[in-house]
């Protein structure tokens, strides 16, 4: 999804840069009623472009954040453990389990709560140990885990939820901005204790920006476009004005006053 939201970026900076290329020829062109009836045609046309390519980016977007949704969903039973030391042929069932009853207390846990268990990403000597991911058999098992990580704190070890890359972002942009004891997560959603006090939940680092009172769009949009003067100073025609509903009164405009001639 993110390679077609560039290719759609990339797509209206070409659009930018070929229009305003052409707009530069029609105004070096000499004045004629052709070139004139041109130069309406090619702003109807660029206007045109403009929202049929704003339409398309809504829906990308609309998509990209439905297949993110559903991502999350298909994480809903995974934790992340970070901080256990890595050995060479170890078995994790058992040493999650262990660690399940001896510092998180959980005395009913056993390896047939655990779906699957693997370290993430390649291994490297001399580096810190790669996090485990724990996929739990249901939602209660990982429930368990989850509310019992407060215990860890202090051991070196902590748990994570497994979040997709755009709310991870969002996590950690929230973090540097309104502090770590102010930004948590639950069930894969993003949770903020604003400046207000209130609490707000986000998806995207758009989402946090918006709290922070500085939205950023990232994504180019199409520009918007500009009276085309072709040579010899003449503008292409414009639309009439439509007088504004306030200057209408039961549906005629209001009358001029009439104008006194003293004597």
């Amino acid at each position: 999804m993110e390679s077609i939201q560039k290719s759609i970026n990339d797509m209206m900076t070409l659009f930018n840069s070929k229009m305003e290329d052409f707009q530069c020829s029609l105004q070096q062109a000499n004045p004629s009623p052709n070139i004139t009836s041109l130069a309406t045609d090619f702003a109807d046309f660029r206007s045109f472009i403009g929202v049929t390519m704003a339409s398309l980016q809504r829906q990308v977007a609309l998509l990209s954040q439905q297949q993110e949704q559903f991502e999350m969903n298909f994480r809903r039973n995974m934790l992340l453990l970070h901080g256990m030391s890595e050995g060479s042929n170890e078995d994790l069932v058992p040493e999650i389990v262990h660690m399940a009853k001896s510092k998180l207390k959980i005395a009913n846990f056993s390896e047939a709560d655990i779906a699957r268990c693997y370290r993430l990403g390649r291994s490297a000597v001399g580096r810190k140990p790669r996090p485990i991911l724990i996929e739990f058999l249901n939602i209660s098992s990982k429930d368990k885990f989850w509310r019992a990580k407060t215990v860890l704190k202090g051991s070196g070890l902590t748990l994570s939820e497994y979040l997709t890359k755009i709310r991870h972002q969002a996590f950690m942009a929230a973090r540097q901005h309104f502090g770590i004891n102010k930004c948590w997560t639950r069930d894969g959603c993003v949770l903020i204790i604003g400046h207000d006090g209130t609490r707000h939940r986000v998806y995207t680092i758009e989402d946090v920006n918006r709290l922070r009172g500085n939205l950023q769009t990232e994504v180019p949009s199409v520009k918007p476009a500009a009276e085309v003067v072709p040579a010899g100073g003449i503008p292409a025609a414009k639309p009439a004005v439509v007088p504004a509903a306030s200057a209408v009164v039961g549906g005629s405009s209001s009358r001029p006053k009439r104008a006194v001639i003293k004597k």
